[in-house]
């Protein structure tokens, strides 16, 4: 990302040979002028070519990609533009195992967003039917099967002291808030979280960012 003009600049550094990069953002009409704060890849449409979303302040952007170096804004059709608030993380995972990729954003100023993907290209916000719209200056947010049941669960992180949840999928499309019992309250104000098996033994471990501790 480039700051330039006193607004940040989402920028699209494409690979080449020998571990050089090419800024090709201008060309594929990546550019945003607005403070980008989050941002993930991900196929959501299942045509095999990875789509671009990014959160910000201004706005968020789901860059449909259409293939031959074309990408196209979708958010407003899509029902992922979410105007209203400024958007941090955004994690992908299919919480219903229904085969289509579901979107979590969380946002620092308003409550989270689940969008279930309806698989016609559309989402709908389900989180406050699925129990997980956090209003608490929301960072990150990380998924994982944590008690292997076959269903992802979700762990949100917040900011200025404000506690970290985890949520454990019900598996009826409904989360519940099973922080406390899990051991993990935390005012930490934790800007990340990451989880991985370090210790290779089939768990997942849990990874926190936290900004003063």
């Amino acid at each position: 990302m480039y700051k330039a003009g006193g607004l940040l600049l989402l920028c699209m550094i494409a690979a080449l040979s020998g571990q050089m990069f090419l800024d090709v953002t201008d060309s594929l009409y990546l550019w945003s002028p607005y403070v980008a704060d989050g941002v993930s890849w991900i196929d959501y449409n299942g045509d095999g070519r990875l789509d671009l979303y990014v959160t910000g302040g201004g706005a968020h952007f789901l860059y449909r990609n259409d293939g031959n170096n074309v990408f196209t804004n979708v958010a407003g059709p899509a029902g992922v533009a979410d105007p209203h608030f400024r958007g941090h993380g955004c994690k992908w995972a299919d919480y219903d195992n229904d085969g289509y990729i579901d979107l979590y954003v969380v946002n620092f100023d308003g409550p989270n967003c689940l969008f279930k993907n309806n698989g016609d290209g559309t989402f709908t916000n389900v989180a406050e039917a699925a129990g997980v719209a956090d209003d608490q200056l929301g960072h990150d947010a990380a998924w994982v099967d944590y008690d292997r049941d076959g269903f992802v669960d979700l762990f949100t992180t917040n900011y200025q002291g404000l506690p970290n949840i985890l949520y454990r999928n019900n598996g009826d499309g409904t989360f519940s808030d099973v922080t406390d019992e899990a051991g993990l309250i935390d005012y930490t104000w934790t800007s990340a979280a990451l989880w991985g098996d370090y210790n290779n033994d089939g768990y997942p471990d849990l990874y926190l960012a936290n900004a003063h501790s």
